[in-house]
């Protein structure tokens, strides 16, 4: 059942809506699998970012190999952070959604933003695998740690902000903001219009993520 869920939100999300909108899914299954997914990403990158930490000619063997043990750590709590970040988001959106219908409950809204992160922890997998197919002896800067499906592509030499907005359109991100949407209407019998507006909260907050993802990482080259 928990393996069948994960095919489905990526193949047939009809029926997982199903399952929640009936409650006979909880958040912690998707919040398995997104946990699983980002610790294996993490986990192909390690040597790729140890190898940019190595490029500092301010970090000396010493520093590079704790630093390298705390890349190790980090994994043990991305299962919390992936949970953390997906109650942000949820909390942040709930209240236009609640606007939106009576039939809303959060618990069913969250574990849809859980399942909708399977798609944005598929993506970062598919990101880290190319990361790690390139070698550690072709990483030659940080920007060789960032692989995005996005339109950031377009504009390599943009400030942060507009690298940021452009990295806000990125296939996953949008597929990710679809499924969501698609599960508003059948959960709580939203409108397209409805639905959409919801989304609005959801697309801002990746938004302000990338471009503080940009700005943060020119700071640390």
């Amino acid at each position: 059942m928990l393996f069948r869920r994960l095919i489905q939100i990526f193949v047939s999300p009809t029926n997982v809506y199903d399952d929640i909108r009936e409650s006979r899914v909880g958040w912690w299954q998707p919040w398995v699998w997104v946990s699983i997914l980002f610790i294996i990403g993490g986990f192909l990158t390690i040597p790729a970012q140890h190898a940019v930490m190595q490029m500092n000619p301010k970090m000396t063997p010493e520093m590079a190999e704790k630093m390298g043990s705390v890349a190790y750590f980090q994994l043990i709590f991305a299962p919390a952070m992936c949970l953390i970040i997906a109650f942000v988001a949820a909390g942040i959106s709930y209240p236009i959604v609640t606007m939106q219908s009576k039939e809303a409950t959060f618990k069913k809204y969250f574990t849809l933003i859980l399942f909708s992160n399977l798609i944005y922890a598929l993506g970062y997998v598919i990101a880290c695998v190319i990361i790690r197919m390139k070698g550690v002896d072709n990483i030659s800067s940080p920007d060789d740690l960032k692989v995005s499906f996005s339109l950031r592509m377009l504009a390599p030499e943009a400030s942060p902000v507009v690298k940021g907005l452009l990295s806000s359109i990125e296939f996953f991100s949008i597929w990710g903001l679809i499924i969501v949407m698609l599960g508003l209407k059948r959960i709580f019998n939203l409108r397209t219009g409805q639905a959409i507006a919801c989304m609005i909260p959801l697309w801002l907050l990746y938004v302000a993520l990338s471009i503080m993802g940009e700005v943060f990482g020119n700071f640390g080259g």
